[in-house]
Order: C-alpha cells, then sequence, then structure tokens
C-alpha cells in the first residue's frame, strides 16, 4: 500500500521519529514503574511483528505504542469480575471454632480506670438521653 505523500515525508522526518521514539521511551518507562510487565511484552511483541511488515522504524515505534496503549486501557482485552483473593473456607471455618480471647469483653471485668456512665455502658448498646443531656450541661 502507497502512502500519501505528505504522509511519508512525515514518517521519515528524523524529528518526527525522536519523538515517537521519546514517547516510546516514557511509556514503557511508565510501565516500568507502575509494574505492568504484561504491557512492557505486547509492546515488544507487537514491534517485532511490525518489523516483519514496515522497515520504517517511526511506524513500527507508532503502531507497538498504541497498541500498548489499547491494551492498558483494556479496550482489546476487557476483564470483567473480582478482583481481590478467593477466601479459603478452611480459614474461616477455623476462626470461627476459636474465639480470640484477648478481644473477647463480655469475659474480662472492668478495669479499676474505667468508670461507669449512665447509659453508656458496652453490653447496653442504647443511648440515656436524659443523662446525655445532663452530661452535656455539665
Amino acid at each position: 500500500m502507497k502512502l500519501p505523500s505528505t504522509i511519508s515525508k512525515i514518517l521519515t522526518n528524523k524529528y518526527v521519529l525522536y519523538f515517537i521514539a521519546f514517547l516510546s521511551l516514557t511509556n514503557i518507562l511508565g510501565y516500568m514503574i507502575n509494574g505492568d510487565i504484561n504491557h512492557i511484552i505486547v509492546f515488544i511483541l507487537v514491534g517485532l511483528i511490525m518489523t516483519y511488515f514496515s522497515k520504517n522504524m517511526a511506524i513500527v515505534l507508532l503502531v507497538s505504542l498504541l497498541m500498548a496503549n489499547l491494551f492498558s486501557n483494556n479496550i482489546m482485552f476487557s476483564k470483567e469480575g473480582f478482583e481481590g483473593e478467593p477466601k479459603n473456607d478452611k480459614d474461616d471455618d477455623q476462626t470461627k471454632q476459636k474465639p480470640d480471647k484477648e478481644n473477647d469483653d463480655s469475659t474480662q471485668a472492668p478495669t479499676s480506670d474505667e468508670s461507669f456512665e449512665v447509659g453508656r455502658g458496652k453490653r447496653n448498646p442504647k443511648i440515656d438521653y436524659a443523662s446525655t443531656i445532663t452530661d452535656a450541661y455539665s
């Protein structure tokens, strides 16, 4: 396929090649910082495949850059579903069978530092509005 003369002049310009190479380098560095090894692999593989179709490095880098960005934005490969780790049912059963003795408030006696306030006990979740208003005015 023959490209129009203006597009071929732009793609063979060395400054355009430098600009595309700069964009590609910063994109690869960004993927490295984020730890996206899959995007780097897509960039490299598309670049290798494109060298068989075109010897123009600007076209190779530009197509590789576009394909890696499409892959990163999930336009080409859409993932659906939950992204967390699956729970292990055995761990849940073990935690239900073994109560935590350190955090069990019902077996511990209140210490001497704790004072009893009306309507604010740990076992009584209801709020005594009369005592709350009296405490606020005090």
